[in-house]
Formats: C-alpha cells, structure tokens, sequence
C-alpha cells in the first residue's frame, strides 16, 4: 500500500516503465495503467509481440468483414461484430479468458475510430454522418 492508502499494482516494475524508443523512465502511476495491453496483462518484450499479433489479426478481420469505417462503432451489426470476436478467439486463444469479448470490441473501436478520423481528415469520407439509420456517405 502507498501513502496515499492505494495498491500498488504487482505489474509496475522499472521492466515495464522503461520506454521502448529512448530507454527513459516513465513515472509510476495511473498512467501507466491505462494501456489496453496492460490491463489484458501482456507487459514485457513477450507481451508486447502477442499483443501485437492480436492487434494485427483484428484489424485484417475488420477488413475481411467489410465495415464500413466512415461509420461510428455503434452502426455496426451484432452479427458483423460477433463473426469478428468468434474469428479473433480462434485465431489466438489468449482472447478465451476475456469475458464479453471486451478486448476485441475495444481494439475494433479503436481502430474503426483512428481509420473514421483519418478519413475525414484526409477527405476520404466527405461529410460523414454519424446516424445510423442513413444510407449517405
């Protein structure tokens, strides 16, 4: 327990701190915390690469599914959305133990997100509409 009366958590070694680029420190905290490859509990070289590879694999199901990546997460079927959870878990069984799929669903926000934004900014979408319901892209 800290000064402050919270837990340390047991993951936040000078291993995990260090930044991959320059080699400096980061600052313990909540910070560090935050990562999504942290809280699946891949830290270190090992989990780094794993992550990586599930990271890699979903973005080509999203691909493979055909989303259409002007849209909002939220406009996605459940059914477009449950093939790619179902193909995740296949392809790495490390996704097993993640109940709800709640891994999967928040790499394919963010990758739907960053691919939405850079869309716009580059005008690949023109004036994306963000309800569901329209068929205008």
């Amino acid at each position: 327990m800290t000064k402050s009366g919270l837990y340390k958590d047991q993951r936040d070694t000078v291993n995990c701190r260090v930044r991959h680029r320059d080699g400096t420190l980061l600052r313990g905290g909540i910070g560090l915390t935050t990562g999504l490859g942290w809280n699946m509990g891949l830290t270190g070289h090992e989990g780094a690469k794993i992550y990586n590879m599930i990271l890699a694999t979903v973005r080509e199901l999203v691909h493979a599914a055909q989303l259409d990546l002007s849209r909002p997460y939220r406009c996605v079927s459940a059914e477009d959305l449950s093939k790619i959870f179902v193909s995740a878990r296949r392809i790495h069984s490390y996704l097993e133990c993640f109940e709800g799929d709640w891994v999967t669903a928040a790499i394919v926000k963010q990758f739907m997100s960053s691919a939405r934004r850079y869309g716009k900014k580059m005008q690949y979408f023109g004036q994306a509409d963000d309800n569901c319901n329209s068929n205008v892209m």
